[in-house]
């Protein structure tokens, strides 16, 4: 069964509208002064399975891992739990997956933009994609 192109965006639109609103964001709005990122993030506690692609589509690496916190922007994942203890030294995208609660499926394709660690090692990334299965 096909899907018009404007019911799937209005699909993810909802969705992630929903998925703002649970974690306390407000989309497109800055709400401390001096807020860097173009989009607040709120804390949040949603289990993932991800993927690590390289550029070319091939998978590095997969496991699992928590996004601590989110915005519609962009999201920090931490608590990898991963097939092989490593990260590439190239260009990569990080793909996952919501995999419970009331987001589970909502899936999305992310470039890394900031590696932290502390207190422990997590990933921020900005939104390329997001999309969920209707």
């Amino acid at each position: 069964m096909g899907y018009t192109t404007e019911l799937v965006d209005e699909v993810v639109q909802e969705s992630f509208e929903s998925l703002a609103a649970e974690v306390g964001a407000k989309i497109g709005t800055k709400e401390k002064r001096g807020e860097r990122r173009k989009h607040p993030r709120r804390v949040a506690d949603l289990p993932v399975r991800f993927r690590i692609l390289l550029e070319d589509g091939r998978v590095f690496n997969r496991g699992c891992a928590t996004v601590t916190d989110i915005g519609p922007g962009g999201a920090l994942l931490t608590d990898f739990s991963c097939a092989r203890d490593a990260f590439p030294a190239q260009p990569f995208l990080v793909a996952f997956k919501i995999t419970a609660g009331e987001f589970e499926g909502i899936e999305a394709e992310c470039r890394p933009v900031r590696f932290s660690f502390t207190p422990s090692f997590g990933i921020g990334v900005r939104f390329e994609t997001i999309s969920v299965r209707v």
